[in-house]
């Protein structure tokens, strides 16, 4: 099976504004086939045209779907203005909604994409549209207030080198090569202009593009949780569950994400029928990987391109294809979440530790069985060691240093701190002391963590 792609089709949305997709269809002998497929749906903030989405593009169609992608509002070859989030739900609806109405369409669209091309989809399935059929979301925030541009309330400083990524291949810059190239030298001297914060509106390289400075302010200056960002569907997902689509949702996250995929799951499996499925490693927002920083967790870790592809299509073919019964995927539990430890510590070729992992299945999340161990911080003083003195004591030998821990029931030298703690239980968990060279008084830190 060959395939045919219709390059720049225009899209009208609501308000008269024209996006615009590339569309991807089976095609015999250069004539596009007119059985009627379901459409694999990406709207993207990054051109349509890239080549790692084209070749997904011709999987897809070798496998029966129609491939269409989309460049957002504001974006490369589509009109309007682009300020982050908020105007997906209308577009993401419109667009859905005409696909459904093309003679090629059976109806069905699913969607699929990571980080911003999975944000977009929360906000096509909170839009209303009868459409949306299924959706394959990866690595994208259910809130963007606690764990987007803001962390608790607090401004991320990564929004500054998002800020200016997007200026850099702005409209603007895009007609203008020597903006461009100011923009993308900002970019890539990011770490300076963080350095420089507080930013003056009007005096940074982001002020030469308008729509791009003003929501880098919104998010460093709205720092109150209210109807800025409770009224965006797709900064604040968990603000329209009761609005949020029925349909199938495959959610894929990391460990090391900041976005928290795992929510979506939480929020979602006891609301919807679905099915609702949740796969989490140990990845980081940018890659599959078998490692973060320094720590190796196994081959086992990683998810190949071909690998991330055929989730997606065994999930499409499940969900979109009436004829696509896959029993063996019915029947098998609807979480899978990676397991880090077990290895043997020692160092892989590259250096790393091989800290180890694995994967199990399971039939909820969070885990009921999941313990939380109550946690205490101790804190400790040490004198500069002398050469008489080891820095640690002899087994059987008096303790050197005093520590207090952060539950209060210390074991401490001090005849006061003795005097007051008296009639408080010791202290049960072990002491952790930290060992310095230096007259500062250090901590060490127990995190705290369910156990799995």
């Amino acid at each position: 099976m060959d395939l045919i792609v219709e390059r720049d089709v225009a899209v009208p949305m609501r308000d008269g504004i024209v996006l615009r997709a590339d569309i991807y269809r089976p095609s015999r002998q250069g004539r596009p086939i007119e059985t009627r497929a379901p459409a694999i749906l990406v709207r993207t903030t990054y051109d349509k045209e890239r080549a790692t989405d084209t070749r997904d593009a011709a999987q897809f169609v070798r496998a029966g779907y129609v491939f269409v992608i989309q460049d957002v509002r504001g974006r490369y070859k589509s009109d309007g203005r682009f300020y982050h989030g908020i105007y997906e739900a209308d577009d993401g609806r419109d667009t859905i909604d005409w696909l459904a109405g093309q003679p090629w369409s059976n109806g069905k669209v699913g969607m699929t994409g990571i980080s911003y091309l999975g944000a977009v989809q929360c906000a096509a399935a909170i839009s209303g549209t009868p459409h949306l059929a299924s959706i394959f979301h990866t690595k994208a925030p259910s809130d963007y207030y606690q764990n987007g541009f803001r962390h608790g309330g607090a401004f991320l400083m990564y929004t500054l080198p998002i800020a200016l990524m997007v200026a850099s291949s702005s409209k603007e810059a895009l007609a203008d090569p020597v903006l461009a190239r100011s923009l993308q030298e900002a970019f890539e001297n990011a770490s300076q202009w963080l350095s420089r914060m507080p930013l003056k509106e009007g005096f940074n390289p982001v002020a030469q593009v308008p729509d791009a400075e003003r929501w880098l302010f919104d998010m460093l200056l709205r720092s109150d949780y209210d109807e800025f960002w409770k009224t965006v569907p797709l900064w604040q997902p968990v603000e329209f569950l009761d609005r949020y689509a029925d349909v199938p949702g495959m959610y894929v996250g990391g460990w090391y994400d900041l976005y928290q995929e795992d929510s979506f799951y939480t929020a979602l499996a006891g609301r919807k029928k679905g099915p609702i499925n949740l796969l989490m490693g140990p990845w980081t927002h940018l890659g599959f990987d078998d490692f973060f920083g320094d720590v190796d967790f196994g081959p086992t870790a990683v998810l190949t391109p071909d690998e991330y592809f055929s989730l997606q299509l065994r999930w499409f073919d499940r969900t979109l294809k009436a004829t696509a019964s896959d029993a063996e995927a019915e029947a098998q539990p609807p979480v899978s979440i990676f397991v880090m430890g077990g290895g043997d510590g020692t160092k892989t070729p590259a250096g790393k530790m091989r800290h180890g992992g694995r994967w199990r299945d399971e039939h909820e999340w969070p885990l009921a069985r999941a313990e939380h161990p109550a946690m205490c911080t101790i804190r400790t003083t040490r004198s500069r060691p002398s050469a008489a003195r080891p820095i640690f004591p002899r087994a059987g030998t008096p303790r050197q240093d005093a520590g207090m821990c952060s539950c209060r029931t210390a074991r401490t030298t001090s005849a006061r701190s003795r005097s007051i703690s008296a009639a408080r239980p010791a202290c049960r968990y072990p002491r952790a002391t930290t060992c310095s060279r230096s007259r500062r008084r250090r901590s060490s830190r127990i995190l705290k963590s369910p156990v799995l």
